[in-house]
């Protein structure tokens, strides 16, 4: 039986047959299945490859005065069904195996895995990449059946990524999503509540306010950010 594997485009796509503006890679990911992916904003740390002959005709950018080449960098994040979150990059230096668009369709087209990240103790449901704020650092959050909310942050291309838990949520958690800005955090809960987070000044995140379905009983979590309302 064959894993599960990642494919942007099916290779059976109308737009490959039809005008060839297509182009299609497969990435062998998770044995057990993938539940979400999230690409990387264009402008993230590590986004942008430079020195001379290190960019491809797939991400070919501008050429120097000098004659050094730039590349544009992708990336994506993947959330698995055997609790873990990978990060992986289209790696466009010479020698990393990148495939030309009119061979990519049959194998990985270049995608390498960067980084495998445990953390989670079930299936891993979602995960989003932050939106690029400006600020010198990757922020990925992920969530999972666990009931456990986790935000990744990465310093440096290449670096390690330091995981901060939320608090523990009631019941699994299946959705996030980011702000346009990136300083806000929305959580979908299983108790049938959203609630919002937002990074303080000291650093840890906090629940700012609450969706809960007005027809349930109010969640443990969503009862003790009402009881500190006063605190924000």
């Amino acid at each position: 039986m064959r894993p599960p594997q990642l494919s942007p485009c099916p290779p059976s796509s109308p737009h490959l047959a039809e005008d060839h503006s297509w182009s299609c890679a497969t990435i062998a990911d998770c044995a057990s299945g993938v539940n979400a992916v999230a690409w990387a904003p264009p402008h993230h740390v590590g986004g942008v490859i430079t020195g001379a002959g290190e960019a491809s005709p797939l991400d070919a950018g501008a050429v120097a005065a000098d004659g050094s080449t730039s590349a544009f960098v992708t990336r994506i994040a993947t959330a698995g069904c055997d609790n873990k979150v990978r990060v992986y990059r289209r790696d466009t230096r010479a020698g990393a195996g990148v495939a030309s668009p009119a061979t990519s369709a049959g194998g990985s087209g270049g995608w390498v895995l960067e980084d495998s990240l445990p953390g989670h103790t079930q299936w891993v449901r979602d995960v989003a990449w932050a939106p690029s704020s400006g600020l010198a650092i990757n922020t990925l959050a992920s969530c999972s059946d666990d009931g456990t909310v986790l935000i990744w942050r990465q310093a440096a291309a290449g670096g390690r990524w330091a995981a901060e838990a939320l608090p523990q949520f009631p019941a699994p958690v299946w959705r996030l999503s980011f702000s346009v800005a990136g300083n806000l955090l929305a959580v979908s809960c299983g108790d049938n509540s959203v609630t919002i987070w937002k990074e303080s000044l000291s650093g840890p995140w906090q629940q700012v306010s609450t969706v809960p379905d007005p027809s349930l009983p109010a969640a443990p979590i969503a009862r003790a950010a009402a009881a500190g309302a006063g605190a924000y």
